[in-house]
């Protein structure tokens, strides 16, 4: 090893003397890029012939527009320079990432073929996903249980006084990650409607007891709930719900009706809206009518149907298709957006509604619903029978358009919201003579409920009335009358009168009641929600939810939240050996929970559009397989399809097929499958065995702030992060877990599990149990830890070492990463799915390069290298179609790659060139065009901004060059993708990484060099350039000389977002920026019949890398400060004089600009990169949290600060608020004395030496020595109080009622005495006193405050109350305020912070009332509260008074 590493460091020294002396002999950069200066003869010779072989006309087949021919620089060609590029990234590559070596050690390991099982892998998805869901199921179960428990006491003991969430205090609440916002989980809170009633079912904290066992039992678990059936909301964990309006009055979203209705109805809906918006309406009214139909809208579910129809004298639709004239159209997400945008965007029409139309048209619509609901049974019937048994040719029947449905289906509710002003007298009959004939067809199953709009203060005549007629089909009254009429099961409806627009959950949100009368059977099954955003505390989740009765009536509905995370996560991290196989999870409508081209739940910042399968999955033939996977329990299929590819088989086609193998989650509504691709080769997959363990002395756990073991290796600071030199890190990411919920929920993972992990790896003995890791990770681990010795020998005697930030590599199957130096990583960070990994994989053999991105330890931008690594094989020679086992990477500074540029290529001007102004610009862009290198990447970015250095496109900064390449069609692409999860269109460029390939020389000469391209004949040449690709990358090398001062070229793009400035045409020769359209559905397409990308002519995109650098997780309590540990690197920045020494290295900045960032400093210095970034002196960090300080830690600031003359500054500062402060209080005593008539004998002496309000208030004031402010509002004071001697009665208080003058007698006729006789001395007598006796012994100013006992005006028995739920007083002492003899009014300020303070409590004790014990006790029988405290009971005379 030691011969080994002299070597290759001579080889170093060798390479890098090399480019050092190209860079000195060649630094006069050149200012015309197409002249070569003065050269020898010889030197001419050679050139002509390089000229002569460059000539792109001299190439056959290439199929470009005529270019210029290709001119040396200075006598250097830019192919010339790409190759030894292309040497250098093979060199990194090799040698500093290790590629080599690692591919021997894989090659000595253990490989055998992988048996493909897809039947037993997806049955092992299901059943794991089928037990989770029947945990949780069980847990609602419980809920619902102990609901309809306590409702039947609530029918004996009303249990009805809500807590309401908008009054939880901050000092109970903490916020929680999982839950994603404060909450306390020793509570839970209520959410009611403002009409609620008195004897309404509360349960509110009763429940407590039962959701905190069901969060103990099982941890994941998010929000639980229950629903009234009369619009409250009571929820676990208590949060805080905040509304400008008031309190209770949060808004329908938060009340999750669409929960309720969906759970107590959980078959498809068919719904049939008619909304009048004619020349009758009044503005009010029309916004009313408004707010009700997206209100309904919205309440819909995924598996809900809607048809719309605005009417006035003709008839209105959202789309054009047949689904929004004449049927219905399924009620997704993007229907009800459409839908809403369609209502909101109706205005008054200039004739009234006609009511024969609209009832007309919507039994129409309500014909072809039944008749769809009907032929969805048969085909679904048909499927399971016909399907079944392999036919690919099943398929749905479609209706004939004018027939009666003949088979029972589901009924279809019709909403009519309308004014209801009749044209005429005789309207009312031909409307329910429609209806009549209309149920004849329907056979009885339609429902109609009508909503009049009225304005208050306005009388109706007969429009409420002809409404309510027509909600309850009341015929006779119209004497329209029909044998066949009267013997179907007609089912009225609602006839509700609105007349305002808040609260519709409340009036409208009952809507689907008349449904529940037509079911027979209670439904008490567990309805799954589809995925949806929490609006409280973010993220995706799934709700659960079942209905709750008591005997027949409905009591509400009880459900817990899941994240969605949990659900999908061994969807989310499947990874099998070969990378040939992908899951998804879908439900059985269709809709996509989990596809590897979805982004990972934990990771989705907003809500995202649900998708449904065959969008994702777009070859033509999947609609087939599609309707076998939703109508069959479980079943394979195969599709095959043709691609064309580059260098494939002789006539350049491949073909591929995917196996489709699918299984029903039990009972639940999900569907998991896995689908395999196989190509023509059909190799077979090869995977690592398992290996024995083995000592990992090089490995260290990444938490090095948790768990570190001094003895064992020496911490150190690497920048902003806990590191040690002494061994690399090892980071075990989600997909290498079991459970990778649970894994990435971990705040912090304790010491004793971080320890289980490593002895686990390290057990030979096999006696450790498996901590929760997949089976493939402690074989990963074992590769890879045998490639930390040679980083470490690289990282001590490489001379590229000093611009190499770190060196990582990841496997492919359980996403094991090792890193040197060692890094501390979040949970959630996936190494498959970062840029390096992804990119590496999809070139593989190439060495890919990708960023600029910021690093997360604090290094600055970075660019990252990688390459993959293949199965092992012993005998025969690497491809690349083997599969991929794990890709190595590394992450250099941005400004080397710079600095390799400039060595690189001489003509190239360094940053001191681009000062001064040259007209040449050298860059490096990846394949879809992207810069990595580029002079406008070093300029300094603006405060705060990352938008001049990460995800740079060519069309920003050189357009001409852009808009030239366009024209080389065999060289440069625009293409395009459907983005499904967010509804975009992807624009973007694909430049053509094998186009070396398809030159071919006309005299088969080996000797054919790369092409260059250049400007075309007939181009604009006051910007020249060329461009030439790096082989064995995915990159290329470009020069552009700019001889003018503007280009007429330009690429339109937008400032402000990504949206495309044009999204109606896209042409290959028009330059645009890389940007966005929406992607406009058609809502009406069945997917059973067809693919919308199919119509489209646009491929899905394929799953986007995780582009956000992913900040470290916090520091952990337990670890010693960063800022304490000494520096892993020995930067001497300050001794580095010159920039060629300091740019690019670790840690180190040129500075070459002043503060300001435009005025360039005399003397240019090197110095650390947080004091100088972007070459700008204390320039802003690119780092969000270091805006306030540039990056420096503390120990850099107070060192930076200790030449600063800070104590004369803050002596002086000290020395004036003292002065401030003492003539403050001066004036202050000063206006005392003189307020307080000092010198007048005091309070009792002189003319009127009755005591004085303000005296009274300055005096209570005096307790706390605080000045009122001079706007503070005082109350009136009601009584006066002078005791003999003039001294004034500062500490007056209220005596207890226990405490009273034995003489005093209640007057006859007074009020009860609350049970206080017992107390006296006889307790047959009636003793009842005032409670305004003044106790002058009593001190202290508290005591001016009422006690926290309720006070009423009213009597009231005196019978103990319903130990069943906790005692409230009749009215709240918040919003009153009592004056008796003996109290003092504070001031208004004082007076509020008295009402907080006693809702407060009131609060504390609502929430700390015990809750009612499940007993089975018998009427009259007063069970005492549970309590941790001791009882006592006594005997007591109760007075009942009679208060009627």
């Amino acid at each position: 090893m030691a011969a080994w590493s002299k070597a290759y460091c001579l080889r170093q020294y060798l390479l890098i003397t090399l480019l050092l002396l190209l860079d000195v002999l060649l630094a006069d950069n050149s200012s015309n890029i197409s002249t070569g200066g003065d050269v020898s003869a010889e030197d001419r010779d050679r050139t002509s012939v390089k000229k002569e072989l460059r000539n792109p006309n001299r190439w056959m087949g290439a199929g470009l527009a005529e270019e210029e021919e290709i001119e040396p620089i200075k006598g250097f060609y830019l192919d010339e320079g790409s190759q030894m590029l292309a040497s250098f990234f093979s060199t990194v590559s090799n040698e500093e990432l290790g590629v080599t070596a690692l591919q021997t050690i894989y090659d000595s390991l253990p490989f055998g073929v992988v048996e493909k099982d897809d039947a037993s892998r997806v049955k092992d998805l299901s059943d794991r996903l089928q037990r989770k869901l029947s945990h949780y199921s069980s847990l609602v179960n419980l809920s619902r249980n102990a609901i309809e428990e306590l409702f039947w006491h609530h029918l004996h003991r009303p249990l009805s006084t809500p807590a309401p969430c908008c009054e939880l205090p901050d000092s109970m609440l903490r916020y929680e990650s999982h839950f994603g916002a404060p909450v306390s989980e020793e509570l839970s809170c209520d959410v009611t409607v403002p009409n609620h009633k008195p004897l309404s079912f509360a349960p509110g904290h009763n429940l407590t007891d039962v959701f905190a066992n069901n969060l103990k039992m099982s941890p994941s678990i998010k929000w639980q709930y229950f629903l009234s059936a009369d619009g409250g909301l009571s929820e676990y964990p208590a949060h805080r719900i905040d509304n400008k309006s008031g309190c209770n009055k949060a808004g329908d979203r938060f009340r999750r009706r669409n929960l309720y209705l969906s759970s107590v109805y959980p078959e498809p809906k068919f719904v049939v809206m008619v909304i009048d918006h004619g020349s009758a309406l009044s503005p009010n009214q029309l916004s009313i009518a408004k707010a009700i139909g997206k209100y309904i809208i919205s309440s819909l579910s995924d598996k809900d149907h809607i048809g719309l129809i605005a009417l006035s004298d003709e008839l209105h639709y959202a789309g054009v298709g047949d689904c929004f004239t004449r049927g219905m159209t399924r009620a997704s997400r993007q229907t009800k957006f459409k839908l809403s945008r369609f209502i909101e965007s109706l205005t008054k029409a200039k004739a009234p509604a006609n009511h024969s139309l609209g009832f007309q048209q919507a039994l129409d619509m309500a014909r072809q619903a039944m008749l769809m609901s009907g032929n969805e049974a048969a085909n679904s019937q048909a499927s399971a029978n016909n399907c079944a048994s392999g036919n690919q040719t099943c398929g749905h029947m479609p209706p004939s358009m004018g027939d009666c449905p003949t088979a029972s289906s589901n009924p279809v509710l019709l909403m009519y919201i309308s004014r209801g002003l009749l044209s005429s007298l005789a309207e009312p009959r031909q409307v329910l003579e429609l209806i009549a004939l209309g149920q004849l067809c329907l056979q009885g199953r339609l429902v109609i409920n009508t909503y009049a709009l009225i304005d208050d203060g306005k009388p109706i005549m007969y429009e409420k009335a002809f409404l309510q007629d027509v909600a309850l089909q009341n015929y006779s009254r119209y004497n329209v009358s029909f044998a066949a009429l009267e013997r179907l099961p007609i089912m009225r409806g609602q006839a509700l009168a609105i007349n305002s627009t808040r609260w519709l959950s409340s009036t409208v949100g009952d809507y689907q009641s008349v449904l529940l009368n037509s079911s027979a059977v209670q439904q008490t099954t567990v309805t799954y929600s589809p995925p949806y955003w929490d609006q409280l505390g973010k993220g995706l989740v799934v709700s659960l939810t079942q209905p709750c009765f008591h005997l027949d009536l409905l009591v509400g509905a009880v459900g817990l939240d899941v994240h969605l995370a949990d659900l999908v996560e061994d969807f989310t991290y499947f990874n099998v050996a070969g990378g040939r196989s992908y899951v998804f999870l879908i439900d059985m409508i269709g809709t996509v929970l989990m596809h590897p081209t979805l982004s990972r739940p934990n990771t989705v910042s907003e809500e995202t559009v649900a998708t449904d399968i065959g969008f994702l999955e777009y070859r033509s033939g999947f609609a087939a397989i599609r309707r076998r996977i939703l109508t069959s329990t479980s079943g394979s299929g195969k599709l095959t399809f043709s691609s064309t590819e580059h260098k494939e088989e002789e006539d350049g086609v491949k073909s591929t097929t995917l196996t489709y193998t699918w299984e029903r989650v039990g009972s639940t509504p999900y569907i998991a499958c896995i689908v395999t691709r196989s190509d023509k080769d059909g190799s077979d997959v090869q995977a690592l065995r398992r290996l024995p363990p083995t000592s990992l002395p090089d490995l260290v756990y990444h938490r090095l702030d948790v768990v570190s073991s001094p003895s064992k290796v020496d911490l150190c600071r690497y920048f902003r992060q806990h590191s040690t030199l002494a061994a690399g890190s090892l980071f075990l990411s989600p997909a290498a877990h079991v459970s990778s919920f649970q894994f990435e929920s971990w705040a912090e993972p304790s010491p004793l599990v971080i320890q289980s992990f490593m002895a686990f790896l390290s057990d030979k003995t096999k006696l450790i149990a498996n901590p929760g890791l997949r089976s493939a990770v402690r074989s990963d681990v074992g590769a890879l830890a045998q490639l930390v010795p040679y980083w470490r020998s690289q990282f001590s005697h490489s001379i590229l070492s000093q611009f190499i930030v770190r060196r990582y590599a990841a496997t492919a199957t359980s996403g094991v990463m090792i890193e040197y130096p060692a890094t501390v990583r979040p949970a959630s960070f996936d190494p498959l799915r970062r840029p390096w990994y992804q990119k590496a994989v999809e070139f593989p053999g190439k060495v890919v390069v990708t960023g600029p991105s910021l690093d997360p330890s604090g290094s600055g931008y970075v660019v990252s290298i990688s390459h993959t690594v293949y199965e092992g094989k012993s005998s025969t020679r690497h491809s690349p179609t083997d599969d991929v086992v794990a890709v190595l990477g590394a992450d250099l500074t941005l400004a080397y790659m710079h600095r390799m540029l400039w060595a690189t290529l001489p003509f190239c001007p360094d940053r001191a060139g681009q000062v001064r102004g040259s007209s040449i610009r050298c860059f490096i862009m990846d394949e879809r065009g992207y810069l990595l290198v580029h002079p406008n990447l070093l300029d300094p970015s603006p405060p705060g901004s990352q938008s001049n250095i990460e995800q740079q496109h060519l069309t920003h900064h050189e357009p001409l060059v852009a808009s030239d390449l366009l024209n080389h069609d065999r060289f440069v692409l625009k293409k395009a993708c459907s983005s499904y999860p967010d509804r975009t269109v992807q624009r973007f460029y694909q430049l053509n990484l094998t186009l070396n390939d398809q030159w071919i020389d006309s005299s088969g000469s080996p000797d054919m060099p790369v092409p260059v391209l250049t400007n075309l004949v007939h181009g604009e040449h006051c910007i020249r350039y060329q461009i030439v690709a790096i082989q064995g990358t995915n990159l290329f090398v470009g020069v552009v000389n700019q001889t003018c001062e503007s280009a007429t070229a330009f690429c339109p793009c937008s400032t402000v977002d990504r949206l495309c400035l044009n999204c109606h045409r896209m042409e290959q020769s028009e330059c645009e920026c890389p940007c966005e359209c929406p992607l406009e559905l058609d809502t009406c397409i069945n997917m059973s019949d067809t693919v919308q990308s199919e119509a489209d002519g646009l491929p899905t995109c394929p799953a986007q890398p995780e582009m956000s650098s992913s900040p470290p997780p916090p520091p952990s309590q337990r670890s010693r400060d960063v800022e304490l540990l000494p520096a892993c690197l020995a930067l001497d920045c300050e001794g580095r004089l010159s920039e060629r020494e300091c740019f690019g290295v670790v840690g180190c900045e040129w500075c070459v600009r002043d503060t300001d960032g435009h005025s360039s400093l005399q003397v240019p210095f090197c110095t650390q990169h947080f004091k100088c970034y972007g070459g700008v002196l204390r320039g802003s960090s690119p780092y969000t949290e270091d805006t306030n300080n540039g990056g420096m830690s503390t120990a850099d600031i107070d060192s930076a600060f200790k030449s600063l003359p800070v104590g004369p500054v803050a002596g002086g500062v000290m020395a004036f608020f003292c002065f401030v402060a003492l003539s403050i209080y001066c004036y202050r005593q000063q206006t005392r004395r003189r307020n307080h008539g000092v010198g007048s004998g005091g309070y009792g002496s002189g003319s009127g030496a009755g005591l004085r309000m303000t005296q009274l208030d300055n005096d209570m004031d005096e307790h706390d020595d605080i000045e009122p402010d001079g706007d503070e509002k005082t109350a009136v004071v009601t009584h006066e109080f002078s005791l003999a001697g003039g001294i004034g009665l500062d500490n007056v208080a209220i005596v207890s009622p226990y405490r009273v003058n034995t003489g005093y007698r209640r007057p006859a006729g007074g009020d009860s005495d609350h049970g206080y006789s017992t107390m006296t001395h006889d307790m047959h007598e009636d003793s009842e006193h005032t409670a305004s006796y003044v106790e002058p012994l009593l001190v202290g100013r508290d005591r001016y405050r009422p006690t926290g006992r309720s006070v009423s005006t009213g009597s009231f028995s005196s019978r103990a109350s319903s130990p069943l739920g906790p005692v409230y007083p009749t009215g709240r002492i918040a919003n009153q305020r009592i004056t008796s003899p003996g109290t003092l009014l504070e001031s208004a300020d004082e007076l509020e912070a008295e009402n907080n303070e006693k809702r407060q409590k009131e609060l504390m004790n609502l929430h700390s009332s015990p809750p009612i014990r499940m007993l089975d006790d018998s009427l009259g029988m007063t069970i005492l509260p549970d309590s941790s405290l001791n009882q006592l009971i006594v005997p007591v005379t109760v007075h009942m008074v009679d208060t009627s």
